[in-house]
């Protein structure tokens, strides 16, 4: 884009992805911490706008850490703040809502060390797992450094088959091969080499696919994730 676009030029393109869409949920708990207030102020405000039934619960450290504050107020009684220097942390009290899960989604975005203990304490409280959504600010690096041995993929529109060793990424086989493929954090977060699968079983190891769209294993996050079957056929 730096070298070849001028003021003026005309550019088409996509709609934004988004791989951290507002479930559709009688009930729903929003749980921020920090800047993880961010999406799930403008999912408040959406929830808000159609009367829905939810709760955000922001989490900071201290009162003057606190952004958005007009639009905040606008959504009333619905927002509860709770102030680590006052004893207000999670870890130090649980609000009633984590203790009620039935009919509801907990959509949560923040720091790892929160949402880790947030999902906990959901599980003790009798949340399903399908009924946590969440985006975290960096991948979970166990699951990113978990090795894997060789296998192959192959390409369903040309027949080609590629082996990939147990130290590369699918990915990076693929960009060798010459073969178009989407990518940006290569981190396994944003979602832009999502791949349909065919025939295999992958190895999930990305942030961004959901329980159940892991259970179906007909998509694979190819900067990442593995396979568990000797053979992959991608939808490419």
């Amino acid at each position: 884009m730096h070298q070849n676009l001028e003021a003026g030029d005309q550019l088409l393109i996509s709609a934004p992805r988004n791989h951290f869409p507002l479930p559709d949920a009688p009930r729903t708990l929003l749980f921020a911490a920090g800047i993880g207030l961010t999406p799930l102020l403008m999912m408040a405000e959406t929830l808000a706008d159609r009367q829905a039934d939810f709760t955000l619960h922001l989490y900071l450290k201290h009162c003057d850490e606190l952004a958005f504050a007009g639009r905040l107020e606008q959504l009333g009684d619905r927002v509860v703040i709770h102030y680590s220097s006052e004893g207000d942390s999670l870890r130090q009290r649980v609000p009633t809502d984590l203790t009620q899960p039935h009919n509801s989604v907990l959509v949560s975005c923040g720091p790892a060390g929160f949402m880790e203990h947030l999902h906990q304490l959901a599980v003790e409280n009798g949340w399903n797992i399908s009924q946590l959504y969440s985006e975290r600010f960096k991948p979970v690096l166990a699951a990113q450094s978990l090795s894997g041995g060789a296998f192959e993929v192959e390409i369903a529109s040309s027949g080609a088959r590629y082996a990939i060793a147990a130290s590369q990424t699918i990915a990076e086989v693929l960009e060798e091969a010459g073969i178009g493929i989407e990518l940006s954090c290569e981190q396994g977060m944003c979602g832009a080499c999502i791949t349909g699968v065919l025939t295999g079983v992958p190895d999930h190891r990305d942030q961004v696919l959901s329980q159940k769209e892991r259970a179906a294993n007909d998509c694979i996050v190819l900067c990442c994730s593995r396979a568990h079957s000797p053979l992959l056929v991608l939808n490419l």
